[in-house]
C-alpha cells in the first residue's frame, strides 16, 4: 500500500484503521455510491404503507446490527409502521 498512488477508502474511520497499520501515503476518502437508475425510491402508493428500511452489510458482529434490532424493538413499542430489509453475507447470516 506504500507503493500506490492514491488510497481511497470509502471513510475516514477506514482510512485512519489503515494509518494504524503504518501505512504513509496519500488519501482520499471516496464515498459508496448509489447508482440512481436501479434504485429509486417507490412510488407514492407504497409510501402509505410506513417506513421501509434497509440495511446491506456484511452480516458480522462489528457491523452493530445487533444494536439496530434492539432499537428497533424499542420503537415497535411505540409504532408498528416500519418494515427492515436486511440484505447481506457473513458469519451471522
Amino acid at each position: 500500500m506504500n507503493r500506490a498512488k492514491f488510497i481511497l477508502p470509502v471513510s475516514k474511520d477506514l482510512e485512519d484503521a489503515i494509518k494504524s497499520y503504518h501505512i504513509k501515503n496519500k488519501f482520499e476518502v471516496v464515498p459508496n455510491v448509489v447508482n440512481t437508475e436501479i434504485f429509486y425510491p417507490s412510488s407514492l402508493q407504497n409510501r402509505n404503507r410506513g417506513k421501509r428500511m434497509l440495511l446491506v452489510a456484511l452480516l458480522s458482529r462489528q457491523k452493530g446490527i445487533l444494536y439496530l434490532l434492539k432499537a428497533l424493538g424499542q420503537l415497535k413499542q411505540k409504532r408498528q409502521d416500519f418494515i427492515l430489509d436486511i440484505i447481506g453475507d457473513g458469519p451471522n447470516r
